[in-house]
């Protein structure tokens, strides 16, 4: 992931399977943490929310130097967009601002240690990893059927409210992941009921624990469902 977002699946990306597809497709992008696990393939980024796929958009243009010369603030600080020469600047630092937040702050909050630095240094790391990827600003049932792995991380069952873009029809949702041509691969926990999932791990939340859980129509080294995990 290029910045902390809500729901990241930075930590869990190399767990998920390897895909087989030279495409993938994201249709709930986010801060697309399995996309930058294999940068290299050709990877399509949906998201409903225009913060997230502008940001993606401005991220593909940026240079090195237009990150690090936003600006190291501290904890208690506040930022203002008069302060930043576009929309995108201020969105970038306002999720830097906080840890794991569905939308950009404000404020540098008790979350963040405020090394901003460490920060513009990582997503200036991943500015030439994106260069070729395609970003779509719209919804996921609006994508074409091409052959390829994807990858659908959608606001959860059980959760994904805190998500500025969340209503979703799961039995519709449901329907339309298994007619995905290619390898399907989604991730939820084990709250969900859209879904047969199997539990992969669990997680301390910010809010609470969780099993994240996944579907796949390939097998996985998940199949074996993990009753200790519960």
């Amino acid at each position: 992931m290029c910045w902390s977002y809500y729901g990241t699946k930075k930590l869990l990306a190399p767990r998920y399977p390897h895909p087989k597809f030279k495409k993938i497709i994201e249709p709930f992008a986010g801060a697309a943490a399995y996309s930058l696990h294999h940068w290299e393939h050709d990877v399509t980024l949906c998201d409903r929310y225009e913060v997230v796929a502008r940001l993606w958009k401005w991220l593909q243009k940026c240079s090195i130097k237009d990150i690090m010369s936003l600006p190291n603030l501290s904890k208690g600080n506040v930022i203002k967009r008069k302060d930043f020469d576009c929309d995108e600047a201020f969105w970038l630092v306002g999720f830097f601002c906080q840890t794991s937040a569905a939308a950009p702050g404000q404020t540098v909050t008790e979350f963040s240690d405020g090394d901003m630095d460490s920060r513009k240094k990582y997503v200036a790391s991943c500015l030439e990893k994106i260069r070729h990827w395609t970003i779509v600003e719209g919804t996921y049932y609006e994508l074409p059927n091409d052959e390829a792995t994807w990858f659908i991380d959608p606001p959860y069952q059980k959760g994904g409210e805190h998500y500025v873009c969340h209503n979703i029809s799961y039995s519709y949702l449901a329907k339309w992941c298994k007619e995905r041509n290619g390898q399907i691969i989604i991730c939820e926990n084990t709250n969900a009921t859209w879904m047969p999932f199997k539990p992969v791990v669990k997680l301390n939340g910010t809010v609470k624990k969780t099993v994240e859980a996944i579907w796949s129509n390939y097998p996985t080294a998940f199949d074996a469902e993990q009753i200790s995990l519960f």
